[in-house]
């Protein structure tokens, strides 16, 4: 589906009936958001952003299935039908082609949020998440374990401020990319084997190193 640079008004399809369809793209090189209803919509096993220069936004997704960002410059909205997120649930997305994604926006329809959020960075060109919030842009705060993967470089935050909610663990013990992490909301921050980055406030130190 390709969202023209023509239209500059916000975009919402009514549910589509898609059957056996599985993997859903989307390219928006329009200037407004494009919503792709996927309420009546069985057997999708993917949804993907290509190219795009404005917003995607995927809801009513069915099934709790992953996310691609590829060579995009964008908002990234998934908000999953009822039932789907929880502490043990986990939503996962792979970034490629030099994929910036300002505010990565998952949950429920409801704003039931997500555990477990994955993100792969892929390619041969840096991906970066500025930040992750629900799908109706607020923080999120049931978010636990954030796993970053991959080969290729990653941004995560803005270098100022982090990109999720406290009492978060970040796992990139996997990730062979060079990372840039801000980590001022989070517990435990484990980084990987490529020339990585991290930036913390001084409320993240022991009050004893953080005084001298």
């Amino acid at each position: 589906f390709r969202n023209s640079e023509a239209d500059t008004t916000a975009d919402s399809l009514q549910p589509v009936v898609l059957e056996a369809v599985e993997t859903i793209q989307v390219q928006n090189i329009g200037g407004a958001a494009y919503t792709m209803n996927l309420l009546s919509s069985t057997g999708v096993t993917g949804v993907t952003s290509y190219n795009s220069t404005a917003n995607v936004d995927f809801s009513n997704i069915p099934t709790l299935i992953p996310a691609t960002i590829d060579n995009s410059d964008i908002v990234f909205r998934a908000g999953f039908k009822d039932g789907l997120a929880g502490t043990a649930s986990t939503f996962s997305a792979t970034l490629k082609g030099g994929s910036v994604v300002s505010d990565l926006q998952v949950s429920e329809e409801d704003a039931s949020e997500f555990g477990i959020i994955t993100l792969t960075s892929s390619g041969s060109t840096a991906n970066a998440v500025t930040k992750i919030t629900d799908d109706a842009g607020s923080a999120v705060g049931d978010l636990v374990t954030l796993n970053i993967n991959g080969a290729a470089d990653f941004t995560f935050g803005t270098g100022i401020t982090a990109g999720a909610g406290a009492g978060t663990t970040i796992d990139a013990s996997t990730a062979t990319g060079n990372l840039t992490v801000t980590g001022a909301n989070f517990e435990t921050i484990t980084l990987g084997t490529g020339d990585d980055t991290l930036k913390i406030g001084a409320t993240q130190i022991s009050q004893t190193i953080a005084s001298a």
